[in-house]
């Protein structure tokens, strides 16, 4: 049977994706919005997997060593490149 609504993987990669362009654009729910996808594929795919993985350690490039920072880092940087 196929998951519908917010416990879908699917709800979640497109928040993590969702996430990227916030972050892109300095809007700042974007750690708010890949804390939401990260959630949702821990939820559905389980801690292990890569997909989920990745959107934990973009959540956590977001948020960085403090929680309360204000400053979004630049898009180049939390994607890695």
């Amino acid at each position: 049977s196929t998951k519908r609504g917010k416990s879908n993987p699917d709800v979640g990669q497109i928040l993590n994706l969702l996430a990227q362009v916030q972050a892109a654009l300095r809007l700042p729910d974007a750690p708010k919005t890949a804390e939401q996808a990260a959630s949702i594929l821990t939820q559905c795919l389980g801690l292990e997997h890569p997909v989920t993985q990745a959107a934990r350690q973009f959540h956590q490039r977001l948020v960085g060593a403090n929680p309360s920072q204000s400053a979004t880092p630049e898009f180049e940087d939390v994607l890695g490149k």
